[in-house]
């Protein structure tokens, strides 16, 4: 997140950086509010001779934009433009930036062995130059590289650093994620009720701030607890409005990752047949919308679990459909 000016500070700047945040907010929707909004944008910078300036950031933002839809080697080419342009205005925080959303690409790529130790030197140069929103993605990142070995205390130290450092800048979207990455290690931990704590903290602070997405993600893992804590009624109605944020924004992507996530939710608990079905609800979004990759990790997925409950001709015919 870089909500902080990126060079000196006039009125046609600060006119440029709420231009750029709309194209940032974009970035999370369609190509088309996307490409509207960086047009509009650019237009604004050439008639103020601050395109330049401009031209890094919005490479991050299409870059992000791609990574979100899966596209791995278009947001690479975009993250790269932005490091190459921000290196050559000398921007700094949008050369760190750039430099964290490529390990991200590396991730994608399965090039992890260096992961931690590059954050950590990007984490140093953060702290030095007093970056605090870059030095916020390193915590998250860094939390996330761990929790994703299995090092749940690790990931949580610094999931705590960073909501540390955001409640110091009094910085709540950085605040509300953080409370949302811990809710969701509690709950892994089967902490529920430190976690329903977290996620409503969270909710609350999302609402706050008129973020739409993050308070999707939020609810949508409060669901996970309710569904824990067999509080049916209140999981549907969270999901629902998950699901309903999902179509009314034509993001395809979440809608299968929501269903994914519910499914999960409900095998956790061994309730299979409820379970399956939102595993099949998320296999047909991805096949529907030509996501061939995640639709054959669900069908890999869905074979597993009908193997592990003794539906082994079941299994088989999902595993030969998954190789057509």
């Amino acid at each position: 997140m870089l909500s902080g000016p990126l060079f000196s500070v006039g009125p046609k700047e600060d006119s440029l950086r709420k231009l750029l945040l709309k194209v940032k907010e974009a970035t999370y929707f369609d190509s088309l509010r996307l490409f509207k909004a960086a047009g509009k944008t650019l237009d604004y910078a050439e008639k103020n001779n601050l395109t330049s300036q401009t031209l890094p950031e919005i490479n991050i933002y299409y870059g992000n934009y791609f990574y979100y839809r899966h596209d791995i080697n278009k947001a690479s080419s975009y993250f790269n433009s932005a490091l190459r342009l921000a290196q050559e205005m000398k921007i700094n925080r949008i050369v760190t930036l750039a430099r964290i959303r490529l390990l991200y690409v590396d991730r994608e790529y399965g090039l992890t062995q260096n992961t931690v130790h590059d954050l950590l030197i990007l984490l140093d140069e953060c702290i030095k130059a007093d970056d605090y929103e870059n030095e916020c993605e390193v915590y998250n990142f860094l939390g996330i590289a761990h929790e994703e070995s299995g090092e749940y205390k690790k990931a949580a130290e610094f999931y705590l650093k960073g909501l540390t450092r955001a409640e110091l800048k009094k910085d709540e979207y950085f605040q509300a994620t953080f409370l949302n990455n811990i809710g969701l290690l509690k709950y892994f931990l089967q902490e529920l009720d430190k976690a329903l704590a977290d996620f409503n903290k969270g909710i609350g602070i999302a609402i706050r701030i008129n973020n739409q997405r993050l308070l999707s993600h939020i609810k949508m893992n409060r669901c996970l607890v309710f569904v824990a804590q067999k509080q049916y009624v209140e999981a549907n109605n969270s999901f629902s409005e998950v699901i309903n944020y999902a179509i009314s924004n034509k993001l395809p992507l979440e809608l299968a990752s929501a269903y994914v996530n519910l499914g999960s939710a409900y095998l956790r608990r061994e309730e299979y047949a409820t379970g399956l079905n939102y595993v099949d609800s998320a296999i047909v979004v991805f096949k529907r919308y030509g996501y061939k990759k995640e639709h054959s990790r669900a069908m890999l997925n869905k074979s597993q679990i009908l193997m592990e409950i003794g539906k082994l001709n079941e299994a088989g015919k999902i595993l030969e459909e998954n190789k057509q």
